[in-house]
């Protein structure tokens, strides 16, 4: 509580030097502003951005395509506070350090938004951004107008809609980077068919050869191509609108970017062995003795052999989705109803020992679908009490098939090092032997919610606005789970071949902690109510004070890891059901804006109290899930954008960050952990109190800066400069706050230079990250080598050439 009042002081502090700081140095000046107006739609209606009382960065389409950004894994590294990236299995989504961790059945923490169509799953992020107007991140709990899954925050992307009227046009652009062959095309025609109807196209592709080099194979990874198409329709019929958007998109990835970051054991290795640390023993002594060339802890390189089961390392995501949105009137007040429709599948394939050895490797098969219906009333503007209200419905499907795959002779380097020709040789000393074994799990779950919500604003006097809301949430999901093992010498490797062989169960239990298990329908049912309430003071006539509380929460569910626990083959063990997350955050923010100065910035502090925190870390060869009992979260976010002339723009953004658990006294060992508590107690279960310790992705300090320049070189003629700088602090991404695995901080920096002519045609050069970080997107244990860990290394410096324009 001390540190958190410090905080609220401290922060009371900057609110009014920062209030004080705009009153003096622009009281004198009386320009027009050259700043554009920010419009979102945050609280489900139209208000510029100093209106709104929540801490929330908006990025245009515009901004996103001179960065070069076409994917939210590309959003995220310029908005602090926000990580998005794909894992080694799932993504990783956070904010203000709220997140996922790798599971199937844990819900996003912050759910992305499409026009009104809620992003569900993960992998759906990796779907390309297309003909964008704008993406808005809301940051801390939006529980009232959008419901479960928002504890952390919202990104509300919109997309462009046709504009009726006029003659049709369009732009397109493309971008070209020589060193990984990147290609990115893009472009997007409004076509006006009449003075009611019009429609617009957009399309994108992308491809790259990848930004790591693989030294074991000598070539670059991951090659990535991506291509997306949306068909807009728009239809004026007075009194009501409809806009029906239809969108496909393909991901394809090949290939992984994951490289062992650190080469070391926890122990000698005949002490391992001794300990009942098999699978490192064996896994060392094969590395050691055929692989000494190995590399590791090179930044941006790898050494895999990219082996694999069934399906090739890398995947594929084949996305559809139907959004309509039709607005009416009904008296004075307006009526949306929203329905939308998404449908996936997703392929994945994972050399999962990430190494050279043909041992280990996971692939993986999903299909999701998702229904969604939402009706929303808004009353007529008023000078006194205007409010929003309406109900929400979404039905989702989920099935997934994940497959481990064991190559026990290692590719024939077995028998080359020990007297024996495969794993099971080894361990029965002859008795049986089995060149392939596998493990196969099935997830298929079936969700439904429902919810009513309202939101109320009232005008108490000429400076003080009151905004109370609440909603009522209902959410139950159905689950069939199960997971057999097979092998080659038992029928097949296959999901239809499964065996009960006391040998094959006993190793892979040994190795990966997996067991067999078929659990009856499992069911649960959870209801919440979520409440907000804000307060907007007109300090100035170009400041705003808001003071807000709000809850929120995520659904419980089942663990959908390969380890999921059971008390017997037919039971889950109690902690197979994890709970519901809970929060409430309290923040206190500014929002100035002085349009005469071309002035903007905006400043929260923000502190969050968490109940139940979905946690899940990897300690080598398992998953452990857990629901962590309590963390606390304070932090400060401030942003400025200023344009003092008209040839200069400056903007930055900051976000401080204190992320503590503060009652955790069952979280993941660390893999030194492990083997100290082994030695001490015999016993493979390990846990530590990670109380008063940091969690995932939450940096203490983030911070953009940018600047741009623009110089008229002749009448038809400007050049634009700029610059854009992005600092993040170390942080973890493990779970367990191994020291091994701390990504180191990093500042990246880009510049442009871009000749812009009167015709409409754009020509920029270049560079980004021209600093060159590779400080990685995930650091984990390494499967098998215990006290080892590998890292998705992230891309390096890219210098390149784009071209634009609009028709």
């Amino acid at each position: 509580m001390v540190k958190s009042y410090k905080n609220i002081y401290l922060s009371t502090l900057l609110f009014t030097a920062v209030i004080s700081f705009t009153q003096n140095t622009f009281a004198q000046s009386s320009d027009d502003s050259r700043l554009e107006e920010v419009v979102v739609t945050a609280q489900k209606k139209e208000q510029g951005l100093a209106e709104v009382p929540i801490s929330i960065s908006v990025m245009s389409g515009e901004r996103m395509s001179q960065l070069g950004v076409t994917t939210l894994e590309g959003l995220s590294t310029h908005v602090p506070g926000l990580v998005i990236n794909k894992g080694a299995g799932e993504m990783n989504i956070y904010m203000r350090g709220v997140g996922s961790g790798a599971n199937k059945g844990f819900s996003q923490s912050i759910t992305q938004f499409i026009d009104g169509m809620p992003i569900i799953r993960g992998q759906q992020y990796l779907t390309p951004l297309l003909d964008v107007e704008r993406v808005e991140v809301l940051k801390g709990a939006q529980g009232v107008l959008f419901g479960k899954n928002t504890i952390g925050g919202v990104i509300n992307v919109v997309s462009k809609s046709p504009i009726i009227g006029g003659d049709t046009d369009g732009n397109w652009s493309m971008e070209y980077v020589p060193e990984w062959s990147t290609k990115k095309l893009q472009g997007a025609m409004n076509i006006p068919v009449n003075d009611t109807f019009a429609m617009r196209l957009a399309a994108s592709i992308e491809d790259s050869d990848g930004w790591v080099t693989n030294e074991f194979l000598n070539k670059d990874e991951p090659s990535n191509e991506a291509k997306a198409l949306r068909a807009t329709l728009l239809w004026d019929l007075g009194e009501t609108e409809i806009d029906l958007k239809l969108s496909t998109a393909t991901s394809e990835k090949s290939g992984q970017e994951t490289g062992i970051s650190v080469y070391r054991t926890v122990g000698p290795l005949g002490l391992m062995a001794q300990n009942g640390y098999t699978a490192a023993f064996l896994a060392v002594n094969i590395l050691n003795k055929h692989y000494s060339d190995m590399v590791t802890g090179v930044p941006g390189s790898t050494y895999v052999n990219n082996g694999q089961g069934e399906n090739p390392t890398g995947g594929e995501v084949n996305s559809d989705s139907a959004i309509l949105n039709i607005t009416s009137s009904w008296g004075d007040h307006e009526i949306k109803s929203t329905t939308t429709y998404s449908t996936y599948d997703y392929t994945w394939g994972l050399d999962a020992d990430f190494g050279p050895m043909d041992f280990l490797s996971t692939d993986s098969n999903h299909d999701f679908s998702s229904l969604t219906q939402e009706f929303v009333i808004t009353s007529p503007t008023s000078d006194k009490f205007e409010y929003i209200a309406g109900f929400y419905y979404d039905d989702i499907e989920y099935w997934s098939q994940n497959n481990g795959t064991l190559q026990t002779d290692f590719g024939g380097k077995f028998g080359q090092t020990f007297p024996a020709p495969d794993l099971f040789a080894f361990q029965t000393g002859g008795r049986f032997s089995a060149q392939t074994a596998a493990t196969h799990t099935l997830f298929d779950q079936q969700s439904t919610s429902k919810s009513i919500f309202a939101e109320g604003t009232w005008y108490l006097n000429d400076r003080l606005t009151m905004i109370a809301g609440v909603r009522k949430s209902e959410d139950d999901k159905d689950l069939k789970g199960s997971q057999v093992m097979s092998s080659n010498v038992t029928g097949g490797v296959s999901i239809n071949t499964p065996t009960m062989n006391p040998v094959i169960l006993g190793v892979v239990k040994v190795l990966l902690d997996r067991s067999p298990y078929n659990f009856p329908l499992q069911k649960r049912s959870e209801s919440h109510t979520t409440p907000s309430v804000k307060f907007i003071y007109e300090a100035t006539d170009s400041t705003r004070l808001y003071l807000s509380y709000a809850e929120g929460y995520k659904a419980g569910g089942f663990d959908g890891s390969e380890n999921a626990p059971q008390t017997n083959a037919t039971t889950p063990a109690p902690t197979f059901e994890f709970r519901p997350e809970e929060a409430s955050t309290i923040e206190l923010g500014a929002k100035i804006n002085i349009p005469e100065n071309s002035f903007r910035a905006n400043i929260a502090y923000f502190s969050t109290d968490y109940e139940d925190l979905q946690v899940s870390a990897w300690n080598g060869s398992a998953f452990v899930v857990s629901n962590a009992a309590q963390a606390e979260i304070d932090g400060l976010e401030m942003d400025m954008t200023w344009a003092p002339t008209d040839s200069f723009l400056v903007g930055g953004s900051v976000t401080s960050l204190d992320f503590a658990y503060s009652s955790f006294d069952t979280g993941a060992c660390t893999a030194d952990q492990e083997f100290a508590n082994r030695l001490a107690t015999g016993s493979r279960s390990c846990t530590q109190d990670q109380t008063g310790q940091t969690g995932n992705y939450a940096p203490e300090l983030s911070a953009n800066i940018f600047m741009n320049y623009f110089q008229a070189l002749s009448n038809d003629k400007q050049m634009v400069l700029s610059l854009n700088a992005n600092y993040q602090d170390e942080f973890g991404s493990a779970g367990d706050n191994d020291p091994l695995g701390i990504h180191e901080s990093a500042t990246k920096i880009d510049a442009s230079a871009t000749m812009v002519m009167a015709n409409g045609l754009e020509i920029s050069l270049f560079g980004r990250n021209i600093t060159d970080e590779q400080v990685g997107t995930q650091s984990i244990d390494l499967p098998l080598v215990n006290g080892s860990h590998f890292m998705l290394w992230e891309r390096g410096k890219e210098i390149g050439l784009s071209l634009k324009a609009n028709f």
